[in-house]
C-alpha cells in the first residue's frame, strides 16, 4: 500500500510540474559581446514598443524558457529568456551567441496581443 502511494504522489508532482515551461536561471549569464539587432526583431520592437534597454534588461535577468530554446540551431544556437522589464512588459526574447557576438532574432511582448507587420 505504502509502495502505491508514493508511486501515485511521484506521478502527481511529474504532472503538475510539467505543466510549467521549464525555466532556468543559467540562460542569461552566457552571454557576452555586443548586441545586434535582426531587422525581424527591430520590427517587432517598434511594432511592441521594447526599447533595447529592456532587452538588456532580460539578458542580464531574465529567465530561461526551455521548450523556446533551440541549443541546436543553426547556424548559432538561441536561447529563449523571459522576464518582467522596468516598465512591467512581460518580454520573452529570443537571442543567439553568434562567436563574440549577441544577435536578437525576435520580441515577444506575453501579455499583449499587438498588431504588428513584421515579416
Amino acid at each position: 500500500m505504502r509502495h502505491s502511494l508514493l508511486t501515485l504522489l511521484a506521478g502527481l508532482c511529474f504532472v503538475l510540474t510539467s505543466c510549467e515551461p521549464p525555466q532556468s536561471d543559467a540562460g542569461s549569464k552566457q552571454f557576452t559581446g555586443p548586441i545586434t539587432l535582426s531587422k525581424h526583431a527591430q520590427c517587432r520592437m517598434d511594432c511592441r514598443r521594447i526599447r533595447e534597454e529592456e532587452i538588456r534588461e532580460i539578458l542580464a535577468t531574465g529567465k530561461e524558457n526551455i521548450r523556446k530554446s533551440d541549443p541546436h540551431g543553426k547556424p548559432c544556437p538561441t536561447k529563449a529568456l523571459e522576464g518582467w522589464s522596468s516598465d512591467q512588459q512581460h518580454i520573452r526574447v529570443i537571442a543567439a551567441q553568434c562567436d563574440q557576438m549577441i544577435k536578437i532574432v525576435t520580441v515577444i511582448d506575453l501579455e499583449t496581443d499587438w498588431e504588428c507587420s513584421c515579416r
